[in-house]
């Protein structure tokens, strides 16, 4: 099941000169179920559907759909319909491509440690783990930073969080710089 396209958050502006094309690195990519890629390009979140001819030198009109422009797009995690984007400085971005809603989550508004969210995973009671350059936030499934753990409030090693992945077991497995790996 491809992600489907969504008018109102849908950018049919250019794509990248083809010259600019081979400058632009992929900062994370995610494989949708039925073969669609999603790919966070630096400033921008593309999407491609297998249907489509093969993108080679550079993304030709129509082939990509592009959700949003702004931010430097460091994690991706989809589930459904519904895709969270851990950006550099923007914070977490949720779109649903569904229903056309989005949301964006910052520090120290909405709660967030911090607007450097370098990677983001789902749990099974639908909480969202966040890696922080200050921590690790966790958002609750009804949309609010409901916790959050630093060096000062528990056993993290680090606050400086850099990857962040559940096992099958339920327990969180966390990177750190400073601190390595840790878990709980």
């Amino acid at each position: 099941m491809a992600l489907p396209a969504c008018p109102t958050l849908r950018n049919r502006a250019a794509p990248p000169a083809p010259q600019d094309w081979g400058e632009r690195g992929a900062g994370t990519w995610h494989l949708l179920i039925g073969g669609a890629l999603l790919l966070a390009l630096g400033a921008a979140l593309l999407s491609i559907s297998p249907s489509g001819p093969p993108a080679v030198a550079s993304p030709e009109e129509g082939i990509w759909t592009t959700y949003a422009n702004g931010d430097d797009v460091q994690a991706l995690a989809v589930e459904g319909d519904v895709v969270r984007a851990g950006t550099k400085a923007g914070g977490l971005v949720r779109w649903n491509a569904a229903d056309g809603t989005y949301a964006q989550f910052l520090h120290p508004q909405d709660g967030l440690l911090c607007n450097d969210v370098r990677d983001v995973t789902i749990d099974d009671e639908g909480r969202v783990w966040l890696a922080t350059c200050r921590g690790l936030s966790v958002l609750s499934a009804e949309g609010v930073i409901s916790t959050t753990y630093t060096t000062a409030n528990s056993g993290l090693p680090s606050d400086d969080v850099t990857a962040v992945d559940i096992d099958s077991a339920g327990t969180v497995w966390l990177g750190t710089n400073g601190g390595g790996v840790a878990s709980f």
